[in-house]
């Protein structure tokens, strides 16, 4: 986990996991949470909504492609500004590295997630 735009994050492929919040970005408070790796060999289409590990992550858009899922995954959590800020500014310290290459990671794992979602759809 990590924060980013006041907010709690979580890595590529997990999932935040509270009393009483839980998704992959959520408001900064005191509660503890944690971070639960998604499986998606446990990914499931059913009844209009995609899980992973039995928790709804998703609608399911069954004329969606390949690249309107990527797209959606990856504006769920980075704006186009955000990735071109990110773009632009990673190679002006440590820190600002780091955010890029997480991005990277959350982009990677955005087109792992909607090959695996086709792949369910039958795609």
């Amino acid at each position: 986990m990590f924060e980013y735009k006041g907010k709690i994050v979580s890595d590529a492929g997990f999932y935040i996991k509270g009393k009483t919040i839980s998704g992959f970005s959520v408001p900064k408070n005191n509660e503890p949470a944690e971070e639960i790796k998604l499986d998606l060999n446990t990914l499931k289409i059913s009844k209009g909504f995609i899980s992973c590990n039995n928790i709804i992550i998703m609608r399911f858009h069954p004329d969606w492609t390949y690249a309107d899922y990527k797209t959606a995954w990856v504006k769920a959590r980075y704006t186009n500004d955000d990735q071109i800020a990110i773009m632009l500014n990673k190679d002006n310290s440590d820190e600002d590295l780091e955010m890029y290459n997480k991005m990277q990671d959350w982009r990677n794992w955005c087109s792992e997630i909607s090959h695996k979602i086709l792949e369910k759809a039958g795609q």
